[in-house]
């Protein structure tokens, strides 16, 4: 990766209305920029023109935001994020960063990137986490990336935020599956706790509708109104639950 130096501990900041505009070809060579962006960049137009656009970039910004950046755009896709980028004189410059291929029918011919200033709490955030995915390059153990300008962790931590993500249906599916097996598993879980309770009940006798001692087995008995009378004022309030005889 390029490294700009030297560096200065200044920060450069520009209008709220100003828009940094610059396009380049597939191969990163700037091939337009208007007049703010010359001006914020601290480079005269015939410097910038023909260069590759890492004339500008700031040693602070981690390589795992680069490459994101191309891995996006070659796919087709817009990125956007925070760069912290570099003037002439070393002095640095915040921007949010909007980038898009640009087609002529389907075949890509270049990029446009429009810069506009950053909020504060955007720009701290960025430095929080620039700096640890730089401390993360050194100690050689990367736990932030990025992913179309989107970052991601690498450890148990985010695995788990990432299954309960909205947007991903088929981790959720996966982790509700694990979890119903894990249910049926587990001793008695399985079961209705109606039912495990009813276990530790006394059970009641079930009724039975008796038919009359006088009656043969080849006789028809009467309608039979007494039973189903006596049936719904057994059932009648109050009831008791669990109904272990059901």
């Amino acid at each position: 990766m390029r490294t700009n130096l030297p560096v200065t501990a200044t920060e450069f900041t520009f209008a709220e209305r100003d828009t940094l505009v610059s396009v380049t070809d597939t191969k990163g060579r700037i091939t337009y920029c208007n007049p703010a962006f010359v001006h914020v960049s601290g480079f005269a137009h015939e410097e910038l023109l023909g260069q590759p656009h890492n004339l500008i970039r700031h040693p602070d910004m981690p390589p795992e935001a680069f490459r994101d950046l191309w891995d996006t755009i070659a796919r087709g896709l817009p990125w956007t994020g925070l760069v912290k980028n570099r003037r002439k004189n070393g002095d640095f410059y915040w921007v949010q960063a909007n980038v898009t291929p640009l087609r002529d029918g389907a075949q890509v011919t270049g990029y446009l990137s429009v810069r506009t200033l950053p909020t504060r709490a955007q720009v701290q955030a960025a430095e929080t986490l620039y700096n640890a995915m730089r401390a993360e390059a050194e100690a050689g153990r990367v736990i932030h990336v990025l992913r179309h300008g989107t970052v991601l962790r690498q450890d148990l931590r985010g695995r788990i935020a990432r299954l309960l993500m909205p947007s991903t249906p088929t981790p959720r599916l996966m982790l509700t599956q694990a979890l119903t097996v894990a249910l049926v598993l587990l001793p008695g879980a399985a079961s209705p706790w109606w039912r495990r309770k009813c276990a530790r009940w006394p059970h009641a006798p079930r009724r039975r509708h008796a038919t009359s001692s006088n009656s043969s087995p080849n006789q028809p008995s009467a309608w039979p109104l007494a039973p189903v009378r006596r049936a719904k004022r057994a059932n009648a309030w109050p009831m008791r639950w669990p109904p272990c005889n059901a």
